[in-house]
């Protein structure tokens, strides 16, 4: 009883929500990618070696989470920020992504 409380709880909270959808898709996305993009770049005529697709999916794997937190920051800070101009932060969350 006590667990089937604290789940409805949570399933409630917009925040835990949309977190969670948001992870759901961006899962999606990338597990996509992987799988899709090793096919294209495995057939003619770009006909890759697996070593180079792999590092190639590892790279970007790795790196666009991480520029994407430090350069979306950075723009969240140019237009406002999120004290007093969050119609303005909205605006460049629903830009960017």
């Amino acid at each position: 009883r006590m667990l089937l409380g604290k789940v409805k709880k949570l399933v409630l909270s917009p925040i835990w929500v949309c977190t969670a959808m948001s992870l759901c898709a961006l899962y999606f996305v990338v597990t996509g990618v992987q799988l899709w993009i090793t096919s294209y770049l495995r057939a003619p005529p770009i006909s890759a070696d697996m070593n180079l697709i792999v590092i190639g999916f590892s790279a970007s794997s790795a790196t666009a989470p991480i520029l994407g937190v430090l350069f979306g920051g950075h723009v969240v800070d140019r237009v406002g920020g999120y004290q007093g101009c969050m119609h303005k932060a909205a605006k460049a969350a629903t830009v960017f992504g």
